[in-house]
């Protein structure tokens, strides 16, 4: 059987033996568009092979013989000059009537062929796969390119998923935007045209993959394993998300983040491919994705609003990015602000034994900065003769940190400990003025025996340290 390809025309000659079952699919060898021959087809075009041609026969030709007739009667013509013709015998007129009226009927039925063969889509009834993928140039009904359906499957299973999302974070935008402060900043257009974006940017990315991947497998993929393909397409993503987003913020490339990045982008990767397998079902329920096909307008048109789309959640994932890099730099620059020593000096530092026999340690902090300071820590050292550290003492914003040290002697001395934690935790510290002084008492209840000096500096405040300080004095205390 004799088939041509509905792209580029190229003409194939398949043996009968071969188109059994339902039919026969292969692929054409210089566009890579699919020829279909059903079992139907070919039995049509097997009928009409062996259908013998029916010729019509003539008989011989006979002249009218003219009558004389009266007025109605036909009128006898002009006599025919017969001289330039050569007589033949009866067994040639005879055998000239039958030969030559064949010939003639062959050979024009055979030209007639011909001249069909120079033109198949015109006159000569074509098998249905023909029809089915049309003329070369044009876009075949049964046939679709993976790049068109997997954007439009794209952007219908990504705003599919990202419309939920939207609804819920519209709802509870005031929410998120307390525990995330930099969001109270951003108007919720915004972010919710970056979310749905992003998503929909997603899910475009998972579609033109799983279009990709089906059109060179050449057959549709099972549920599942559509499934899979996306969600762990989804789990690179995020890896290289996770990877970019580290060399671009300079710090350093962590395992466990680009693993913590690929399973959330997994995760979100199958519920998008859920609903893009769906779509893309419904969708080539009747077509196959193939590369020899054209691309019509109004795919193009999709294709180019595909990649808009992706280029604006790649924006929206690097504003939102910046936005974030700019709160949490501008957190860390308060913070060191806030804790720096810079411009900071104790002055006019001195102590002495009050009646109870406390060493009391007092002074100033002069700010030499334009800056006021909120935040800041002393500590005091006491030493004996050869230099040893026997107690230290600190200090937040005027206030003295006690330690648990303190509460018992406030104890032995009949002080009502918890009255006394709670009317420190009352008071409120001071703050330092730029170019003030701010003055500072530190109280040491019955230092240690042997103490010979003291030392007061301005130290930098680490939380980290305060909060490990904290729960170790806190531990001391249930073991006792």
């Amino acid at each position: 059987m004799e088939v041509r390809c509905g792209s580029c025309n190229k003409l194939f000659r398949v043996s009968d033996d071969k188109i059994s079952g339902t039919g026969i699919k292969f692929k054409c060898t210089r566009c890579g568009k699919y020829i279909k021959i059903t079992r139907e087809e070919f039995e049509q075009y097997r009928l009409s092979k062996e259908t013998p041609p029916v010729f019509h026969m003539p008989g011989p030709a006979r002249a009218p013989v003219p009558t004389e007739t009266g007025t109605g009667g036909v009128k006898p013509g002009p006599a025919a000059d017969l001289s330039v013709f050569k007589p033949r015998s009866a067994q040639e007129i005879e055998h000239a009537n039958v030969r030559e009226p064949l010939l003639s009927a062959v050979s024009s039925a055979a030209g007639a062929e011909q001249a069909e063969a120079r033109r198949p889509s015109r006159s000569v009834p074509q098998p249905a796969a023909l029809v089915a993928h049309g003329s070369p140039g044009q876009e075949t009904s049964g046939d679709v390119h993976p790049l068109a359906s997997g954007a439009a499957a794209g952007i219908l299973g990504g705003l599919g998923c990202a419309l939920p999302v939207l609804a819920f974070m519209i709802l509870g935008f005031g929410i998120v935007a307390r525990f995330v402060p930099f969001l109270s900043q951003m108007p919720i257009y915004i972010i919710a045209a970056a979310s749905a974006a992003g998503l929909t940017g997603i899910g475009i990315i998972i579609s033109m993959f799983l279009a990709l991947v089906q059109a060179r497998a050449g057959k549709k993929l099972f549920f599942m394993l559509n499934i899979l393909l996306g969600t762990f397409f989804g789990a690179v993503l995020g890896a290289l998300y996770s990877i970019i987003l580290a060399l671009w913020s300079g710090s350093a490339i962590r395992p466990i983040q680009i693993g913590m990045s690929a399973l959330s982008w997994s995760i979100a990767a199958f519920l998008l491919s859920v609903s893009i397998v769906i779509m893309r079902r419904i969708m080539l329920s009747s077509k196959q994705e193939s590369f020899g096909a054209r691309l019509s307008g109004a795919q193009v048109f999709v294709v180019i609003l595909s990649v808009s789309i992706i280029g604006l959640s790649v924006y929206g994932e690097v504003l939102v990015t910046s936005r974030i890099k700019s709160a949490a730099e501008a957190a860390a620059g308060k913070v060191k602000d806030m804790t720096s020593t810079e411009g900071l000096q104790i002055v006019e530092p001195a102590g002495y034994r009050n009646p109870d026999g406390d060493l009391v340690i007092t002074g100033n902090v002069q700010n030499a900065t334009d800056k006021e300071r909120v935040v800041w820590y002393l500590e005091a050292d006491v030493y004996d003769a050869q230099g040893a550290v026997l107690v230290q003492a600190g200090m937040m914003n005027g206030k003295q940190l006690y330690i648990q040290r303190d509460y018992d002697v406030l104890a032995k001395r009949g002080v009502n400990v918890d009255e006394f934690k709670v009317k420190n935790l009352q008071e409120t510290g001071t703050t330092i003025a730029p170019h003030g002084t701010a003055h500072f008492e530190f109280r040491i209840l019955e230092p240690p025996a042997g103490t010979s000096s003291f030392l007061v500096t301005v130290r930098q405040v680490d939380p980290v340290k305060m909060m490990q300080d904290m729960a170790s004095a806190a531990k001391e205390k249930q073991q006792r």
